[in-house]
Parts: C-alpha cells; sequence; structure tokens
C-alpha cells in the first residue's frame, strides 16, 4: 500500500508504536552478533588442515548467530520508521468511487449495526473458551482478534499445564518394577517425545493466532484424554518395548524439559495478563436517529447532492470522506407514478485517539503496556541465553575436537533451541499487541423512500404573453426521512489489517443540524423554469420590444385597411425596415422598392 501524503493531515503523523521494542531488539542483535563474531573469530584461528569436525561445527554455529542477529536487527530497522497515510487505517467496507453507485454485503452489514444500534461479537465456544469466560465476562466485548488470541492463549496454557502434570506423572509412579536400565532408557524417549510436543505449541507464530480458527496441539477432549491414558499407561507399554528403543547417547531432555514448559508457562502468564488488560468495560452503543415526512416538489436528487456538499464542508483536515454505499433515486419522468429509494453511506476520515509519543515511562506506567515491556525484557534475556548456549556448544566442540559423551555439548543446543522458541514467541506476541491503535471516526447514513407523481406545469398567459415556459414538476407527498448518525470508537491490530468498532455514541446536534439544512433547502426549490443569465436577459429585451411593436401593428392593421405613409408610426417604419415586410398587406419586400409589389403600398416618402 503506498503512503499517501498531504501537507495538511497533521493528525495523522502517529508516533512509532514499536519504539521501545527496537531497543529490546537492537540489544537482542547486538549480544547475539557479539557472541557470533567471538565464535567466528576463534573457529577460524583454530581451523587447519588437520583439524577435526567439531571447530566446524562450531564455525557453523557462529554462522547461525550471526543469521539470527542479522534478522532480530533487520526486524528493527523495518519497524525505525512508521508511516501512517491518509489511506490507512483499512475501511470499514469497500470504497466507492464519488458518485458511484453500489453497495457491499459489509456495508449492509454497518447499516443494520447502525440500525439495531447494537455490537457484534464472537461467542465462546468449547469447554475451556466456557472457562475462559466466566472468569473474565467482559472479554465478550472486546474485539474478535482480541478474543481469538485470548482463547488460544489461554488454551495453550491449559495444555501446557496437562503436559507437565502428565509429565510429572509418567515419572513418579509409571515405573513398575523396570530396572534401571530400561527405565532410564524409556524415561530419555517420553522426555523427548513431550518436549517435541511442546516445541510445536511454541513454533507457531503469534500473528497467524489472530486469524488461524484452529491451532496444532490444541487441547482437545480426545487430546486430553490421550494424554491423562498415556501417563497411567504409556511407561509401562514403553517398558514392554524398551528392548528394542535406541540407546540415546549425547543429550538428556532432563531438565531441559521442566524449563521449557517453565518459562512457557511464564510467558503464557504475562501474555495473558497483558490481554485482560486490554478489555475494557462494556461498551456504547447510542445511535442518533432522526426521522421524518417530508411533502416537497422537487427530485431526491437534489436533496442527495445537497447532502454531498454539507459532509463536504466538514471534511477532517480536507480528506475526503469514505463512501461505503450509494443508491441514487430512479425517478421517471415519462411515467405518472411511481417509487423511489435513495441512500447513502459515508464515514469521515478515521483519527487515531493517541498521538503522543510513547516512553518507557509512559509504558511503564500505562496498564495496557506495562506487561509489554516485561514480555519484550523476557524476550531479550531469552536470546542472549539463547546465544550463550550456542556459544558454549562452540567452546565445547572446539576444545574437544571431537563429540565428547562426558561434556553432552549436544545439550547445549538443546537449550539454545529451547530458549530461541521462546523468545521468538515472547516478542511475537508482545508485537501483535503493540500494534494495537484506536480511531474516532463519524458514519452518517441517509435513507429516503416514497412515492411520487409527476405533472407538467405551465407559466405564462396563454393570450397575451408571446413568451411562456412549462416544467415537468415531481410531487411528493409523506417523504420518509431518515437519518442515522454516530461517532464510532474502532480499532486495529496493524496499519494494514481489518478495523473493528468498539463503540458507538450518537450525535443528537449533528443529526438536527442536518436535517433543518436540508429540509429547508428542499422547500425552497423553484420549480418554475425562467432565463437567468445576462444574455438570456438582453434577448428576453429585445423580443419584448418586437413582440410590443408587433402588437401595435395589428392593432393599427385592424383598425384601417390602409395606411398612408404619413400616419405610419415611425416604430412601424422602423419594423418595416427591420423585417422587410409590407406594413400594409405584411408580404416581403425589397427595401429598396419604393412600392409594394403585392398591394401597391408606398413604402417610401420623399
Amino acid at each position: 500500500m503506498s503512503y499517501d501524503y498531504s501537507s495538511s493531515d497533521r493528525q495523522l503523523n502517529l508516533p512509532n508504536p514499536f519504539k521501545i521494542e527496537n531497543i529490546f531488539l537492537g540489544i537482542s542483535a547486538f549480544v547475539v552478533g557479539g557472541l557470533g563474531l567471538t565464535l567466528l573469530f576463534l573457529a577460524r584461528a583454530n581451523i587447519n588442515a588437520q583439524a577435526a569436525y567439531g571447530q566446524y561445527l562450531a564455525l557453523a554455529a557462529g554462522v547461525v548467530l550471526i543469521v539470527i542477529a542479522v534478522k532480530l536487527a533487520f526486524n528493527a530497522l523495518t519497524q525505525l520508521r512508521f508511516f501512517f497515510g491518509r489511506g490507512r487505517p483499512m475501511s470499514l467496507a469497500p470504497d466507492l468511487a464519488p458518485q458511484q453507485v453500489g453497495e457491499s454485503g459489509e456495508a449492509n452489514e454497518l447499516k443494520e449495526t447502525l440500525r439495531q444500534q447494537a455490537l457484534v461479537f464472537p461467542e465462546p465456544r468449547g469447554a475451556l473458551s466456557g472457562l475462559l469466560y466466566s472468569y473474565v465476562p467482559n472479554l465478550i466485548y472486546a474485539p474478535s482478534p482480541l478474543q481469538g488470541l485470548a482463547n488460544r492463549q489461554f488454551k495453550n496454557a491449559i495444555t501446557m499445564m496437562v503436559l507437565l502434570l502428565s509429565l510429572i506423572f509418567a515419572l513418579l509412579f509409571g515405573r513398575v518394577g523396570a530396572d534401571n536400565d530400561s527405565w532410564q532408557r524409556v524415561t530419555q524417549w517420553i522426555g523427548l517425545a513431550y518436549l517435541g510436543y511442546v516445541l510445536v505449541i511454541l513454533m507457531q507464530p503469534s500473528g497467524k493466532m489472530l486469524n488461524a480458527q484452529k491451532i496444532q496441539a490444541e487441547l482437545s477432549p480426545k487430546s486430553l484424554v490421550i494424554a491423562i491414558v498415556f501417563a497411567i499407561v504409556g511407561p509401562v507399554v514403553l517398558l514392554m518395548l524398551a528392548k528394542f528403543l535406541p540407546i540415546i547417547r549425547g543429550i538428556s531432555p532432563y531438565p531441559a524439559v521442566f524449563v521449557a514448559m517453565g518459562v512457557a508457562l511464564l510467558i503464557y502468564g504475562l501474555f495473558f495478563i497483558t490481554l485482560i488488560r486490554q478489555v475494557s468495560r462494556p461498551p456504547q452503543t447510542n445511535v442518533a436517529n432522526k426521522q421524518d415526512s417530508w411533502n416537497i416538489n422537487c427530485h431526491p436528487g437534489q436533496i442527495m447532492g445537497e447532502l454531498d456538499r454539507a459532509l463536504q464542508e466538514i471534511w477532517e483536515e480536507k480528506i475526503p470522506n469514505r463512501c461505503y454505499l450509494r443508491q441514487d433515486a430512479n425517478v421517471d419522468m415519462n411515467a405518472k407514478a411511481g417509487k423511489f429509494t435513495a441512500e447513502i453511506v459515508e464515514e469521515t476520515q478515521p483519527f487515531p485517539t493517541m498521538r503522543e509519543s510513547l516512553s518507557f515511562g509512559m509504558a511503564l506506567s500505562n496498564p495496557r503496556y506495562g506487561l509489554l515491556v516485561l514480555l519484550d525484557t523476557v524476550g531479550t534475556l531469552l536470546w542472549c541465553l539463547a546465544a550463550g548456549a550456542v556459544y558454549a556448544f562452540g567452546r565445547a566442540m572446539m576444545s574437544s575436537g571431537a563429540v565428547d559423551t562426558s561434556v553432552q555439548p549436544n545439550t547445549f543446543l538443546l537449550y539454545a533451541t529451547i530458549f530461541g522458541a521462546l523468545a521468538s514467541f515472547s516478542f511475537l506476541a508482545a508485537s501483535e499487541l503493540w500494534m494495537r491503535f484506536e480511531f474516532s471516526s463519524r458514519i452518517v447514513w441517509l435513507q429516503l423512500e416514497g412515492q411520487y407523481t409527476t405533472t407538467r406545469l405551465d407559466h405564462g398567459n396563454q393570450l397575451n404573453d408571446t413568451i411562456r415556459s412549462s416544467t415537468n414538476v415531481i410531487k411528493i407527498e409523506s417523504m420518509t426521512y431518515r437519518l442515522w448518525c454516530a461517532n464510532i470508537t474502532s480499532t486495529t491490530f496493524g496499519k494494514d489489517a481489518a478495523r473493528h468498532i468498539m463503540a458507538m455514541a450518537g450525535d443528537a446536534n449533528f443529526a438536527e443540524t442536518m436535517t433543518v439544512r436540508l429540509k429547508e433547502f428542499a422547500l425552497n426549490q423553484a420549480n418554475i423554469f425562467a432565463p437567468t443569465s445576462r444574455g438570456d436577459l438582453e434577448r428576453h429585451t429585445a423580443l419584448a420590444a418586437l413582440n410590443q411593436t408587433s402588437r401595435d401593428l395589428l392593432a393599427l392593421n385592424k383598425s384601417t385597411a390602409q395606411v398612408s405613409p404619413s400616419d405610419a408610426s415611425p416604430a412601424i417604419k422602423v419594423l418595416a425596415t427591420l423585417l422587410a415586410h409590407c406594413p400594409a398587406c405584411g408580404a416581403g419586400i425589397d427595401v429598396a422598392n419604393s412600392f409594394c409589389a403585392e398591394c401597391g403600398q408606398k413604402l417610401k416618402t420623399d
């Protein structure tokens, strides 16, 4: 999407919402990149022709750290500048071009929202969602993306707790008379299985949680039964198959799996509390409605045109309104009577409700952003731990020259993977909430319905006036006039994401003022046609003079059969000269002749 700039758009200059997150990303990139460069220089200094492959693994580990550092740095640089043009945020319905006629399903839903004066929110589904909404009842008033995110984090947290309890039960009560070797082999595989399940949950990008309908590894009745049955019966079955299970060497899932579950539950807890703090009380849903019955003698399209002019006069910072629906009145002037419907739905440019630059002090004191700072702090610490684990793996590989089972350098890789997954999840989860914006705007919906009759109106005296006018007139009685108006508060998660209405407040003064203006305009429309331009008035004056002279001539012809040149008035002579007709018989003449060729009337005097 392009950045549409205008020098008058002062209110659209939003501060960068990622200002604080970029600081944490920069710190993470600096630490991870620093350890990566250190590992690369150490590996380069120890590489020789007789070097073991462990030194090359250390070199690869350094490259991985550099890749992660560059990715973190690029994320920060991408968010370094934040542009918000007049084309943002997204409209509530597909936009129509100026004077374009059309509608859409979203526009009709918006009309219904105004008509019903009620907002539609998704209802909770499932047992865990019911449990969540019973403890946080106001969550039902949150926008659908926030509800979806809260549901997913709650379900993931419950899933993580069930896995933790299942693992503890399996380790404490699963050993049924098994020898130490078999039990150790089985517990290693159980730990790896649970750790893999945990990583599957953590590696799901937070951004996709806002739109996806179902997440992987989500707790369901089926998965809950499997977890319970496996905790009780699984270890016994694995003990029976212990001799067929390969021995896991060089890595141990304990206590890594407990560390992963514990830190994940901490992040889920912080994130869930942050989500709950963004849930507001039941919103206001008032809409100002003005209804009236009009008797007018003008085209309904004239009222729509006056509404366009009135709305243009109050454009916010001269930014055009967004038109979502427009239906012009279909009036057939050749028909004697008919029905018509006209309506239009427009929204003013949404402006952000918060335009202050976000600082550390403001973020920490604000309930909505305080825990987000803590989440980014946790993510930064986890990236540092992940980089430290990779660095430790590289140093261990360079010092041993080969994989040494006593040192178990692969355990460092395991912890690096866990901490990296947790750090990535923490930053992605917080980023979705940093991108929440709220806007204020006004929605206007005008609807005209009624029946019309057409007739012809003639103006002027049919006997005396030679210039007359006639007009086809539209007569409308008891036309239904409806005007809905509301100042709305909307929210979006991302400048190019969908926008959701969160509250509506009726603007009764605007509705009353607009109704008075439109009604006065409709009642003052003229129905008689008359020339108004300067050229028309000059021609009308000339024609009026000629018409008067013509009437004088006709009256004179009726009183006398022939007119002598001496009795002819100067006006008649001038008229005869201009029109080149005989003043007596009206036949065409040559102005150079002295007598009329038809009647012999003398045209010139000596």
